[in-house]
Order: C-alpha cells, then structure tokens, then sequence
C-alpha cells in the first residue's frame, strides 16, 4: 500500500436504540481529494459483529480501477487530503449501487451479497473523519 494513503478502516455499527451491532448493512467510504474527483471505495457489509474492514489492499483496488476508468478525472494520491466519509447507504442508492456492478458485469460474488443488505431500516448518513496518511482508522456509528 501507498504510505500516502490511510492504512485500514475499521468501521463498527451499533443499533442506537438497542446497543446491538448491526449485520449486513452496506455501508462505503471516499477518500477526500483536494484536486479532482475523489476515491470511493465499496460498498462492503457490516458482519454479524455490525463490523466492516476496509483493507489497505480495497484502497488501493478501489484507486487503482477508478484511475484505469477515468485516469483524466483522479488526481494523484499525493492530492489525499487526510480525510475520508463514512457512509451508510440510503436504499435508492444501494439498488443504484447494484445496477451499476451488473452493468459493468460485476462478479456474482461482488453483487448478490448487497442484494441481502439491510439499509431500508436504517437512515442513510454520512460522517467525515481525519484519517492521516498511514494511520490505521477505527469509526464506531449508531444508527
């Protein structure tokens, strides 16, 4: 992994009503630019611990097919700005999320997953969190 780029992002959700973790929520994270467009990367679903990894690994993955789709819209990491969004999927944006993989023949593996997510009994949210060059990231949510 680049050294420019936050290490992992380890994001924890909890019920707010019941304290319990919440499952199979899909829930993704951009990466802030300060030129251009900026990185995303997932959707992922929350486990049955309500947690979901964002590896250095999915980063780099997410940066490196978004730079081979569109190279002129993505500035460099080196553009990083030190802060990512957490965000919990709205049901319209997750049904757009999987029409989207299908068209762009997304492997079964990667879509039938999110087909199960659970996002129509949350809100959608969004958080904002510093998360420097390197440094591995812990975010916990209440939904």
């Amino acid at each position: 992994m680049d050294s420019a780029l936050p290490g992992e992002i380890r994001i924890a959700v909890l019920n707010g009503k019941t304290r319990l973790p919440v499952s199979d929520l899909a829930v993704k994270i951009r990466l802030q630019m300060n030129r251009k467009n900026d990185y995303h990367v997932g959707p992922k679903l929350t486990d049955d611990l309500g947690e979901v990894v964002f590896s250095p690994a999915d980063i780099q993955a997410a940066i490196e097919s978004a730079q081979k789709e569109s190279l002129m819209d993505y500035a460099g990491i080196e553009w990083y700005s030190g802060r990512i969004t957490v965000r919990i999927l709205s049901p319209s944006e997750l049904h757009q999320t999987i029409e989207v993989l299908r068209l762009w023949r997304a492997p079964e593996s990667t879509v039938s997953p999110l087909m199960g997510a659970k996002n129509e009994a949350f809100e959608s949210m969004s958080y904002d969190y510093p998360a420097p060059a390197g440094t591995q990231i812990s975010v916990v949510l209440t939904v």
